[in-house]
């Protein structure tokens, strides 16, 4: 084990990751006092394969991706589907420290314009 304050392992890194890797291991002081070790990795990771859960329960169902009803989409945002100018004061409130000119992403749930953080944000004053 060899100890060496931080001025010098940074002075002379590569040569001390060499001694690591070499078996070596390397305690870095702060003033002489121990605060890390630089020690070699001993094993070499696993490679992984593909489709190693083929099989294994993973599978996802096709219903999964089917659009949601309008219940569920009403469950989904804790509101009703229709209640689309409350949805915007919430987005207001949620991104009322953005600068202007910042994107707000469109949370609402009624089809309509894209929500302007301008006009929002004057809304909320």
């Amino acid at each position: 084990m060899i100890k060496a304050n931080i001025a010098e392992v940074k002075a002379h890194f590569s040569s001390y990751v060499r001694r690591a890797k070499a078996g070596e291991v390397i305690v870095v002081c702060e003033r002489n006092v121990p605060i890390a070790e630089l020690r070699p990795i001993l094993e070499k990771p696993k490679k992984r394969e593909f489709g190693f859960l083929e099989g294994a329960g993973s599978h996802i169902p096709d219903e999964a991706f089917a659009p949601m009803s309008e219940e569920e989409l009403a469950e989904w945002y804790g509101c009703a589907v229709q209640d689309g100018p409350r949805i915007i004061g919430e987005v207001a409130s949620r991104y009322r420290h953005r600068p202007l000119g910042a994107r707000v992403p469109q949370t609402r749930i009624t089809p309509g314009p894209p929500i302007d953080v301008r006009s929002v944000q004057r809304a909320i004053r």
